[in-house]
């Protein structure tokens, strides 16, 4: 199996790079994790990490970074270099890990990916789970669903079938927690073309659909799978 392989990269603001090199004193209560700690910083050299995993570690003044310091996100993302009032500024080095092979990225807020990567996006076989239950297993293409996939959702809806550009395209099988049931043609998430629609009670439309709707406008008391 290949594993993710995060390739470290650099690019330069002004062509120079910034040291750490500190000649301030430490901030009082350094390091933190609580907002309300150093909004009091001032000419000190403190080191602070967010709820979210960001940490600075630099220079501060009037409780913002200013000065020397460097920034680390929780993605791979790193800037080493001046600040001033709280943003980057003058000079200074970002780096970034580009994310090749297989592997997982995971969110605070509860969102999972696990499959492989091309160039920092998600592309070729992945499964992606998001917070609010909704979980998608199938082929992914410069970040986007695209081929063949399963969608499931938590209120019991589920999608099979073919994705463009992320959105549900071509054949699939959209199935409602009522028992309803669709097989047929999709175009930008509406169904498109042949379609065959049951009711869980038996009842059953068969023909051809276009932008949602069937094609000879016939009652259709049901949902398009979003």
């Amino acid at each position: 199996m290949r594993r993710l392989t995060p390739i470290l990269l650099a690019f330069s603001l002004l062509l120079l790079s910034a040291s750490e090199s500190w000649t301030l004193p430490s901030c009082p209560g350094s390091p933190a994790r609580e907002y309300q700690v150093y909004t009091s910083w001032s000419n000190c050299v403190g080191t602070f990490t967010s709820p979210y995993g960001d940490k600075y570690v630099g220079e501060f003044k009037n409780g913002l970074p200013n000065g020397q310091g460097t920034y680390t996100w929780p993605f791979g993302l790193k800037y080493v270099g001046t600040w001033k009032n709280g943003k980057q500024h003058g000079q200074g080095t970002g780096y970034w890990a580009k994310y090749i092979g297989q592997g997982t990225y995971s969110l605070t807020e509860g969102s999972k990916y696990v499959g492989e990567w091309k160039n920092d996006k998600r592309h070729g076989q992945g499964t992606n789970t998001y917070a609010n239950g909704l979980k998608y297993v199938g082929e992914w293409k410069n970040d986007k669903r695209h081929g063949q996939g399963t969608e499931t959702y938590s209120n019991g809806f589920k999608y099979v079938g073919e994705y463009r550009d992320g959105k549900p395209h071509g054949h699939g099988t959209a199935t409602y927690a009522s028992g309803d049931k669709y097989v047929g043609g999709f175009k930008d998430n509406e169904y498109h073309g042949q379609g065959t629609y049951t009711w869980a009670n038996g009842g059953k439309y068969v023909g051809e659909w276009k932008n949602g709707k069937p094609m000879d406008q016939a009652p259709r008391p049901f949902p398009v799978a979003k």
